[in-house]
This record gives C-alpha cells, sequence and structure tokens, in this order.
C-alpha cells in the first residue's frame, strides 16, 4: 500500500504470565489471518471448478529475543495478546492464544525461534487506531 510505513511491531501480552510485559520480535512478522485454507478441485473434463473451505487457526510467525522471559511458563499457558503495528496505526488482537511448536534458542544470537502463536479466527481482531 504506497504512502504508509511498516515494520515498527510492539508486542505486549494481556493476561497470562507475562501480562503487562513486552516481547521483542526479530526480524519479519508474518500472519496468517483468514482463518481458513482454501482448497480446489477440477474435473477431468476442465468443467467443474470445486472449491473447499477448510478452518485453520489464525498463525503469526516470528523469532524472538529470548531475553529473561519464563518460555517454558508461557509454552504451558494460555493468554491475550496485542500485536500494534505503529507506523501502520493497526492492532491485531488474540484472545485465549497459545504457543506451538518446538522452540530453539540460539547461543550466538539471543533469538529464540521454531515458535508460532495461535488462536481460532472467532478468538481475533483486527482494528484500525
Amino acid at each position: 500500500m504506497a504512502g504508509k510505513d511498516y515494520g515498527v511491531v510492539i508486542i505486549t501480552p494481556r493476561s497470562g504470565p507475562l501480562a503487562g510485559q513486552k516481547i521483542s520480535a526479530m526480524g519479519e512478522i508474518k500472519i496468517k489471518a483468514t482463518g481458513y485454507k482454501v482448497g480446489a478441485e477440477t474435473s477431468v473434463d476442465q468443467q467443474v471448478l470445486n472449491r473447499s473451505f477448510e478452518p485453520t487457526p489464525v498463525v503469526v510467525s516470528c523469532d524472538f529475543d529470548r531475553g529473561d522471559i519464563d518460555w517454558d511458563a508461557l509454552l504451558r499457558a494460555r493468554f491475550d495478546m496485542t500485536w500494534e503495528e505503529v507506523h501502520a496505526a493497526l492492532n491485531h488482537y488474540m484472545t485465549n492464544a497459545g504457543l506451538v511448536g518446538e522452540a530453539q534458542e540460539s547461543f550466538k544470537d539471543g533469538k529464540l525461534t521454531g515458535l508460532e502463536i495461535q488462536c481460532t479466527k472467532l478468538n481475533y481482531r483486527r482494528r484500525a487506531v
């Protein structure tokens, strides 16, 4: 979108073991926000196209600064979280979210990788600020 800046994101857990703290993402943050996957099937004679819609969780993927966070406690918890895109003036709200994946910490750069945050489509909202 022309004329907009992107890049600064503030991540704030609103409940759970890290409520009120800030979490730092490292690198790019990506979100799959539709809450479904679209499939397609075509007939042998190429006359019919059927599409299917499979529900999926809303997924945010990024690497984190491992910092002084108790990742074990966070992995076991459900939490509410706000992702604030500062320059784009958008807030993403995830409620009853949880971490999935297998965490891996880097001694070289302090990154924690291998985790995604997921919630159901009903527990996700995006609002302009």
